[in-house]
């Protein structure tokens, strides 16, 4: 699984000085959080296609999703996905990762 990074556009730089942050080293949870929000807002009433990927910042999960009729994938937190879409949760989970039997 991948890490979870935003695209940072700074205060007063121009665009070519945004750079890629992971939440951890940022201060901005709020900011965070809206912005999370706003992408869940986006998805409703679209069909969900297919999970691309998933990542695990910490102990949160969120999955990149494909959705019918939109263009770009959206990452949704786990949590979301569990309740919206769980078979298709199961599915990715069966193809990427490995289970193994305690001894």
């Amino acid at each position: 699984m991948g890490n979870v990074e935003y695209l940072v556009k700074w205060l007063n730089v121009s665009e070519e000085g945004s750079t890629w942050e992971q939440p951890s080293s940022l201060v901005c949870d709020h900011l965070i959080a809206a912005y999370n929000l706003q992408d869940l807002n986006d998805v409703r009433g679209f069909e969900a296609e297919k999970i691309l990927n998933s990542f695990k910042n910490g102990e949160e999960i969120s999955f990149l999703i494909k959705f019918r009729n939109l263009e770009l994938p959206l990452m949704i937190k786990s949590y979301v996905a569990y309740v919206e879409i769980p078979d298709m949760v199961f599915k990715h989970y069966e193809k990427t990762c490995t289970f193994v039997t305690p001894k």
